[in-house]
């Protein structure tokens, strides 16, 4: 199991919430998403698919763009027959997405069943409350020892997974 914090995410993100991994193919995200960009001012996010793009030459089926243009039935298409993301669905790759702001940054790994949302600060993430309730984020503590098995059961983890989340994203 790696340390996200260390291999995803540098030293200025401070604040991560973890969210169910599914909620990345729902309709419903694209909305989220261009809500979070308007926030910020940003005018795009891209969605990068890491394992496909692992040791290639840009291709396509490697990255998804949102604008504010996308709603929720054009971004399902993506992952349709013909749409840049149509493997997406049935494999466990991993993914990041972030605007061209850079205020926050999603990434899903889809093999371990595990999506976060992180941000440079804990006020950042405040002013995106309503966005945050929308996805379901919550911090790992909050997930682990609450349950909130509707959300995801990440309090059904292997101890070992549960005891790096917890000391690697955990506020204790």
């Amino acid at each position: 199991m790696g340390n996200y914090r260390k291999k995803i995410f540098k030293d200025e993100w401070k604040c991560f919430l973890f969210l169910n991994p599914g909620i990345f193919f729902a309709p419903m995200f694209a909305s989220i998403v261009v809500d979070l960009m308007g926030l910020e001012a940003a005018k795009v996010t891209c969605i990068h698919n890491i394992d496909v793009a692992q040791g290639r030459a840009f291709s396509k089926g490697e990255n998804i763009f949102i604008d504010k243009a996308v709603c929720e039935s054009r971004y399902k298409s993506f992952f349709e027959n013909g749409g840049a993301g149509e493997t997406w669905a049935y494999g466990i790759d991993r993914y990041v997405a972030a605007s061209d702001v850079g205020g926050w940054c999603f990434y899903f790994d889809r093999e371990n069943d595990i999506a976060m949302i992180a941000f440079p600060s804990f006020r950042h993430a405040a002013l995106c409350r309503i966005q945050l309730e929308g996805l379901g984020a919550r911090p790992i503590d909050e997930l682990i020892d609450g349950g909130n098995a509707p959300l995801f059961p990440y309090s059904s983890l292997v101890p070992e997974w549960r005891d790096a989340l917890l000391k690697n994203y955990g506020s204790k």
